[in-house]
């Protein structure tokens, strides 16, 4: 039985296969892992967010807001729990059925990087995201994208202790 979260992922063929199996199993969640950067605008006025949690419950957070003067950075743990919601919103939301994106993007925009990992597989898109330089681009992410980075903003700003984190 030792084998069987091995097995789980073995079989899965598509991402959302195999974070639907992390979700099934402890041990096959352990070999998990979400994270999102976002980072970019003017110097003066620069954003950066760094958010990466693991099945085995490993959390740490961090954002820097230039122009509004904000930051915070904390490591901590994420109760299974939570960890298994932002799981199921990436499988939910539909995100992982979806293609990636890669830009190109105009200098100076907001840029994110979503990656969730699974079992050294992995889902990677890029996005812009700031809203007015996302549609000024004509990239505006997917409602399934922003469902997820929501989720994960929100989880972010727990962890810190913080009303929001977003941009």
């Amino acid at each position: 039985m030792a084998d069987r979260p091995q097995e789980e992922f073995s079989t899965a063929t598509s991402m959302r296969e195999r974070v639907e199996a992390a979700l099934a199993s402890g041990a096959a969640r352990e070999k998990t892992e979400i994270t999102l950067k976002i980072s970019g605008g003017l110097p003066q006025q620069s954003y950066d967010f760094d958010f990466r949690a693991g099945g085995d419950g490993r959390a740490t957070c961090s954002f820097r807001n230039r122009l509004r003067k904000r930051d915070g950075k904390k490591s901590g743990r994420l109760k299974r729990e939570r960890y298994a919601a932002l799981l199921d919103t990436c499988v939910q939301s539909g995100l992982l059925e979806q293609p990636t994106e890669h830009g190109p993007f105009l200098p100076d925009t907001l840029v994110g990087c979503l990656e969730i990992c699974s079992n050294e597989h992995s889902y990677k898109t890029y996005f812009a995201a700031d809203p007015e330089q996302a549609k000024t681009q004509g990239m505006e992410p997917s409602a399934s994208l922003s469902r997820v980075v929501d989720t994960i903003y929100a989880e972010g700003a727990r962890l810190l202790g913080k009303r929001s984190v977003k941009p």
